[in-house]
């Protein structure tokens, strides 16, 4: 049985503390951290465990075998550094860190710890995701020609302003892509296969008046086996959309929006859904962190490194260092 910790009690950590709640066979949820009192011992009531205020002195007293990482960008590479240099397994929410140097850096000391580290990609999780996968890789299809995707989603300026953190380069290191896009971003590279070259810009239309970082941004994309891509976000919409993605080989469309649909060259469709459907105001999330943070703790002793890997972070990172910020 695994002795479970999580720093940081904000929003992202209900998806995390109930998919460790859903895993009680695997895990005892044994404290909680954030330096808000009060943040961390409503958490710990709920979750009926230890609250802290310090991780470090958590870390130090629990002495947990997973440590889930739930804060600001800002503290990522620090706390996630920590664990590791302690041997202790990481659950790092997205992203890995607030840019591609720190996310090489942190890489290179997971080399010297035992720990397993995955990073929160849990929409590969979503069945959607994976037939899009399993499709493409393939070769059934045909090559490989291209994808688009677009991330049309919505925030107001209590988002920013309340949160302390958010909107803020030195905190947040970056807008819509680090925070909102990376999942569909994430998505593209793994289903095409590595980039090779990124041509993006991102800009600061709706937030001027609040924020450093960009709330819209558009990139190509040029993939290793010559594929083509471009890729559009925005926080300005009115609503959070589902996002879209579609991949186009020799043979088939395949359009991913809540559904996948997967149209043959001679014009059939087969349709796709994922087996459960999210609701509530986060429901564009999805419902995939459980089956995730389930596969983690499942995989833990296999010797293996886990799947969604320090390395594939640093994917995504590396097309952020890339893009130009006007």
């Amino acid at each position: 049985m695994e002795k479970s910790c999580v720093i940081g009690c904000g929003a992202i950590s209900t998806m995390h503390l109930g998919a460790i709640e859903a895993i009680a066979d695997k895990t005892t949820l044994v404290a909680v951290c954030d330096i808000k009192p009060d943040r961390a011992n409503a958490a710990a009531e709920k979750y009926g465990c230890k609250a802290y205020t310090d991780y470090i002195q958590m870390l130090d007293e629990e002495r947990p075998t997973v440590v889930h990482v739930c804060t600001p960008h800002y503290l990522h590479f620090e706390m996630s550094a920590e664990c590791m240099k302690r041997n202790i397994n990481v659950v790092l929410e997205k992203p890995s860190t607030m840019t591609y140097p720190q996310a090489l850096e942190l890489c290179e000391i997971a080399k010297n710890s035992s720990a397993k580290i995955s990073i929160c990609f849990q929409n590969r999780y979503n069945k959607t995701s994976q037939v899009l996968k399993e499709y493409v890789s393939s070769g059934k299809y045909g090559k490989i020609l291209g994808a688009r995707a677009f991330v049309t989603w919505c925030r107001g300026d209590a988002y920013y302003t309340e949160s302390g953190w958010r909107g803020q380069m030195a905190t947040e290191g970056g807008g819509v892509l680090i925070n909102q896009s990376i999942h569909t971003l994430d998505l593209m590279q793994w289903v095409l296969g590595d980039i090779v070259n990124v041509e993006g810009t991102a800009v600061n239309h709706r937030f001027k008046h609040i924020n450093d970082t960009e709330d819209t941004a558009e990139i190509m994309l040029d993939f290793a086996n010559g594929a083509r891509g471009i890729f559009y976000a925005t926080v300005g919409y009115v609503k959070d959309s589902p996002i879209f993605l579609e991949v186009v080989t020799e043979k088939a469309v395949f359009t991913l929006c809540g559904d996948l649909k997967v149209t043959h060259e001679d014009g059939t469709v087969e349709t796709f859904q994922n087996e459960t459907v999210a609701t509530g105001a986060k429901a564009y999330w999805g419902n995939a962190h459980t089956l995730l943070i389930s596969d983690f703790y499942e995989k833990l002793h296999d010797g293996e490194p886990f799947w969604i890997s320090l390395e594939e972070g640093a994917k995504c990172m590396r097309v952020l260092h890339e893009v130009k910020h006007i």
